[in-house]
């Protein structure tokens, strides 16, 4: 689960520099650290309520030690963005979504031959 329709700076400043977004995806990072599961109600509406004000989660971590795990990152083509100073809703809305797409695209393309061909995953744009 990606969190990025309402990440909108990286965009907004791609557009007032004319930077380019290059779409990227890191495979196994959710395995670098152990997080506890829990099915308690309290703990899950304090852990929702912290990512809704804050814009990310509350991990339970059960250590601080990273763990030794494979991580693959793939890296897509670069979008070309028009540099424009004072970029209106609508510009950055239209590359959020070039973007989101290219995310999309560069998971679906590479989760089987990292993951293997009967992975199942499958990626959440939130």
């Amino acid at each position: 689960t990606l969190v990025l329709k309402r990440r909108t700076g990286f965009v907004r400043l791609a557009l007032q520099t004319g930077s380019h977004l290059v779409p990227c995806y890191t495979f196994g990072e959710n395995d670098v650290f152990a997080t506890m599961k829990t099915s308690n109600p309290v703990v899950k509406t304090l852990m929702a309520t912290f990512q809704s004000v804050f814009g990310i989660s509350l991990p339970l971590l059960t250590s601080i030690v990273p763990r030794s795990c494979k991580c693959t990152t793939v890296i897509g083509a670069a979008i070309r963005v028009p540099k424009i100073d004072n970029p209106d809703e609508s510009a950055v809305e239209k590359y959020l979504n070039i973007y989101i797409e290219a995310v999309t695209e560069l998971f679906n393309d590479n989760k089987e031959s990292i993951l293997g061909k009967d992975s199942v995953a499958t990626l959440t744009i939130l």
